[in-house]
């Protein structure tokens, strides 16, 4: 697997004479590993939590697309640090993952996480000369989110993460406190307990109001509608359509 760091610091660390070279022989393998998804051996929870340095909970403020010198594409995102569970980092810090769209140059690479301006994440880091990464790629993210239910989660972005026959990998749905808490534990060298594991429901839309599953719970929802009412009243609309 080709992970942020290693592509990065391959290509800065390259001769001068070979990195036109090692650029195309990365692209290719980049291009290949896309079309097949990326491929993870998952650790579990405590062993991953472990070895990372640096553990964060950041909402992103910005990002941006730079074109280095080899014709690579870099996505830099400008992070507000709202937490810091493990590590020392500073209050804001520009977080740098490969691939993305430049001008008329794009490169697109499986498995980087993909962070939406205004979301909240919790984020495994590393930091090689000098830049900070996401551990591990999709591995290393989990956005907030929020079930039908009502209940806070953290999620990583299943789809991207495979396992190495090629199967979709089968997460965890983990509580948000609970697994929030267990890391600062851990990360404090207290004992840890998994208990944050909860039965995994559908996930609000990103974009959905942050109320609306806390309103509204899954039961009382199935009473209120029938199996043929596609619309439901908003007050000074014209209705809206169910998200689910």
């Amino acid at each position: 697997m080709l992970s942020s760091s290693r592509v990065a610091v391959t290509l800065q660390n390259a001769a001068p004479v070979r990195r036109s070279i090692l650029f195309w022989a990365l692209t290719i393998a980049i291009a290949a590993q896309a079309a097949f998804a990326a491929t993870f051996i998952v650790p579990d929870d405590r062993t991953f939590a472990r070895q990372t340095g640096t553990i964060v909970i950041a909402s992103p403020l910005t990002s941006r697309t730079e074109r280095t010198a080899n014709d690579f594409v870099e996505t830099v995102t400008t992070l507000s640090i709202e937490r810091v569970i493990k590590g020392t980092v500073d209050d804001t810090i520009d977080l740098y993952e490969p691939g993305g769209t430049y001008d008329d140059l794009t490169i697109t690479i499986a498995g980087v996480p993909r962070l939406r301006d205004g979301g909240r994440y919790l984020l495994f880091l590393i930091r090689t000369d000098g830049r900070w990464h996401i551990r591990d790629l999709a591995l290393g993210s989990f956005r907030f989110a929020t079930d039908i239910t009502g209940a806070e989660v953290v999620v990583r972005e299943e789809g991207e993460v495979r396992n190495p026959d090629g199967s979709v990998h089968a997460e965890r749905r983990r509580a948000a406190g609970p697994f929030v808490r267990f890391l600062t534990t851990l990360s404090a060298g207290g004992p840890a307990s998994e208990d944050y594991d909860i039965p995994a429901q559908p996930l609000l839309p990103e974009t959905a109001p942050p109320s609306l599953g806390r309103v509204m719970p899954m039961a009382a929802a199935l009473a209120a509608f029938t199996a043929n009412s596609y619309t439901f009243t908003v007050s000074g609309s014209m209705g809206a359509r169910w998200f689910v």
